[in-house]
Parts: C-alpha cells; structure tokens; sequence
C-alpha cells in the first residue's frame, strides 16, 4: 500500500495485514513488479518439494 506516513497504520485495519515489510529498520519500499513476483511464487506452490517427490521415484527406478 501507499500511504502518508500519519496513515500506516490503517493498513491493520484489514484482517490480512499483520506486519509491516522492515528493511534495516527501516519501512520497505516493495515495488510492484516485485510484489508481482511473489504473487507468482505463491500461486505455483511448492516446486522444491514437487521437484524433490519426482526425483526420489526416479531414483527407485
């Protein structure tokens, strides 16, 4: 979110917010495309242990 420093702390107004993003102390500026990524991230799920599962049957083989 993007708010005036006086307005932070509405963003706990919403159930789903439950920290601030701190980089060396500080408020993190997160930006879009990165936040796009890890949107990313969450919808793929777990590929390392999908990619570990599939090695392991390789391996029995």
């Amino acid at each position: 979110m993007q708010l005036a420093e006086k307005d932070r702390n509405m963003v706990f107004l919403s159930p789903s917010v439950v920290r601030y993003l701190l980089g060396l102390g500080k408020h993190a500026i997160v930006k879009d495309k990165e936040i796009e990524t890890i949107k990313e991230w969450l919808n793929i799920g777990d590929t390392a242990t999908k990619f570990q599962l599939c090695n392991s049957k390789l391996d029995k083989k």
